[in-house]
């Protein structure tokens, strides 16, 4: 009656969201987000049943040196904690919960821009 996609999927979904907010995480993002070398042609007679694609990794990668963009803290007063932590969380920001409940303020203040990956203390009653 049960399968992975109505089990598991779920717990890994809310697992990798938490997984790509945290900067502690060690995680080739460009490679997640689809950046890809091109495939390169194989040196040689191809097989009888077609060629085989080869993927070319760059080694080192390529490090990408632009500062991050700042992100705008959400308004998450009067949320519930746990919802105001995925808000803080989908925008790729740490949180510092201090409290359960409703969330009665932030620090910083929403809307203030911040670094991603910046920690927002989030004080709830």
């Amino acid at each position: 009656q049960y399968y992975g996609g109505q089990t598991a999927a779920p717990v890994v979904r809310r697992m990798l969201e938490q997984a790509l907010a945290s900067r502690r995480v060690a995680l080739d993002r460009a490679r997640l987000a689809g950046d890809t070398a091109a495939p390169a042609p194989r040196p040689g007679p191809a097989p009888a049943e077609g060629p085989v694609p080869t993927v070319v990794v760059r080694w080192p990668p390529a490090v990408d040196t632009t500062p991050p963009a700042p992100v705008a803290v959400p308004a998450v007063v009067g949320a519930p904690a746990r919802i105001a932590t995925l808000a803080l969380h989908r925008r790729g920001l740490r949180v510092d919960l201090r409290g359960l409940g409703k969330v009665t303020r932030t620090d910083p203040a929403a809307g203030a821009a911040v670094a991603p990956g910046a920690t927002v203390t989030v004080f709830a009653e």
